[in-house]
């Protein structure tokens, strides 16, 4: 029989309510009794892992274990004993220990020592700790006495492009206040020679020698147009991006086929030696880079820019000096179609011996100077041989359907067509058009091209009023002594370019200048495709060292 059939009647077992309320408050207070110590066992061991694992982060140990948290043990028949329509109001000794309890989570600071019942825990957090020379655990608080090194300055947009072909950290630096003048003195007195020279063709063959065009004037004044359109910044670079020097090897194999090359020191542009001169003076310049390689002992300097062509707009700051060149110069006969002049030429810098490759502007008749012959080249070729040579060349009478196309060989890309007439050297000229020219700031690069003749269009807003011609060979004799101490600095410089990439494996460097008015930096190249194909390069560093023509 169930509680429901009983009849009401008073039992021996029977209890009043009042004490069956005192028996269930009995029973409260005990399972809370319970829970208070299970609570007060629970504290210190969270405290404990928590701050096992607060001094673990402190110290930067890696590896940490998952952070442990105590949780209250609940037990089955002591929910069956709670009542079932509410849950009970908790005490304010359960809302203080709760209390407690978070307070124990946020704070950081409380430090308590690990039970042994945890061994786990204290093992794993034990071995991540860092550990003194002495073999003792490193005190949290305790900071570094190791100085810390400046981090490098990271590449900007504008010269990151300097570094896709480098490799690891600089293994040279240069600063141009450490650079000492050389011993011997750098003159131009001692020539040139003339290697060879081309006419790049719209086409992208070259002519061989070429010829650069004439100075012919229009009636002033005459107004001139913006440049605009696309413009060459490197041609040859532009034109053949692997071997930017293998055009003039091109052309070198015409004029002077068993030219040999083991005596050359240096092979470079005459814009890179501007550069390296303005930096061994210790200017701030705009950031540069070059590719850096050697050929048995000869170190090639190979121009590098982010863009070989540049598009020019028309807007308000272009110049005119590209349509000034056109307006003031005509191509000679059958060169209609050439786009550039450029030329090789050897001469000395100080004690090295230097190939430098540039382009003329123009070549000019000077009425009142009748030249004479001069020598110019080393004193160990004679001029008769050089002459020789130069009036095989003179195509100047063949019409140009009788021009001959010679095939390029398999390791080069330029086409060559032997058609062009041998200028004299001694008529070369630099164009310019600015509204105040100045000799002296042009005479750096009349000087590294042996360039004697200087032509400015003095213009306002495009409108062309006069011209001036200037005899710049006659200035370098002064500009040499003026400076000499930059020029034997930047002799130092070429050396110690030259002793750098001999070091190097592969032979190959790439040179970055990326901070106005910081060093010079040397890096390995990441991806050495070489300057030259083999066969140039075996055909013109031989054993012998003279020149047989």
């Amino acid at each position: 029989m169930d509680d429901a059939t009983r009849t009401p009647g008073k039992s021996k077992n029977a209890k009043s309510v009042p004490e069956v309320t005192a028996t269930m408050k009995s029973r409260r207070n005990g399972t809370r009794h319970r829970d208070d110590k299970k609570a007060a066992a629970a504290i210190p061991v969270a405290s404990s892992v928590l701050s096992i694992n607060h001094q673990a982060q402190m110290l930067g140990a890696n590896n940490v274990p998952r952070p442990v948290t105590a949780e209250p043990v609940v037990s089955n028949s002591d929910n069956a004993l709670q009542p079932k329509k509410r849950k009970p109001r908790s005490t304010q000794a359960a809302r203080a220990r709760r209390e407690a309890g978070t307070a124990t989570v946020k704070t950081p600071s409380i430090e308590t020592t690990p039970p042994t019942t945890s061994p786990l825990v204290t093992s794993s957090v034990k071995s991540a700790l860092p550990r003194s020379t002495q073999g003792e655990e490193v005190s949290p608080n305790s900071t570094s006495t190791q100085p810390t090194r400046p981090l490098p300055k990271a590449p900007s947009w504008k010269t990151s492009w300097m570094f896709r072909d480098t490799t690891g950290s600089p293994l040279r630096t240069i600063e141009a206040k450490s650079l000492e003048p050389d011993s011997i003195q750098v003159s131009s007195e001692g020539g040139f020679e003339t290697l060879c020279s081309y006419n790049w063709q719209n086409n992208g063959a070259i002519y061989v020698p070429g010829a650069p065009p004439r100075w012919s004037p229009p009636a002033l004044p005459t107004t001139l147009t913006q440049d605009t359109g696309r413009q060459f910044i490197d041609q040859n670079a532009s034109r053949v991006p692997k071997f930017p020097f293998e055009p003039a090897f091109a052309a070198l194999a015409v004029m002077k086929p068993n030219a040999l090359l083991d005596e050359v020191d240096i092979i470079v542009n005459r814009n890179s030696l501007r550069k390296l001169l303005d930096f061994s003076a210790g200017k701030k310049l705009d950031a540069f880079c070059m590719g850096l390689h050697m050929i048995d002992k000869t170190l090639v300097i190979s121009r590098k820019e982010r863009n070989a062509q540049q598009m020019i707009h028309g807007a308000s700051n272009a110049g005119y000096g590209h349509n000034f060149e056109k307006t003031f110069t005509k191509p000679d006969h059958g060169m209609g179609n050439s786009s550039s002049h450029h030329r090789v030429i050897r001469y000395h810098i100080g004690p090295l011996n230097c190939v430098v490759r540039f382009e003329v502007d123009a070549y000019y008749e000077d009425p009142d100077t009748a030249h004479s012959p001069e020598p110019t080249r080393p004193s160990k070729e004679s001029v008769d041989t050089i002459t020789a040579a130069m009036a095989q060349l003179d195509m100047a009478t063949l019409p140009p359907t009788q021009s001959k196309s010679r095939k390029a060989p398999a390791d080069k890309s330029t086409r060559v067509v032997e058609k062009g007439v041998s200028v004299d050297p001694l008529k070369l000229a630099e164009i310019k058009a600015k509204k105040f020219a100045r000799l002296n700031e042009a005479l750096p690069q009349l000087w590294f091209g042996r360039t004697p003749y200087f032509m400015n269009g003095n213009h306002n807003k495009g409108e062309v009023h006069s011209i001036s011609i200037s005899h710049a060979k006659s200035d370098f004799p002064r500009w040499e002594e003026a400076n000499q101490d930059r020029l034997r600095k930047m002799v130092s410089l070429l050396a110690e370019l030259r002793g750098a990439v001999a070091l190097v494996q592969g032979k190959a460097a790439v040179l970055v200048y990326d901070d106005k008015g910081g060093p010079l930096k040397v890096y390995a190249m990441k991806n050495n495709q070489g300057v030259l194909p083999s066969g140039i390069i075996a055909k013109h560093w031989g054993n012998s060292k003279e020149d047989p023509q």
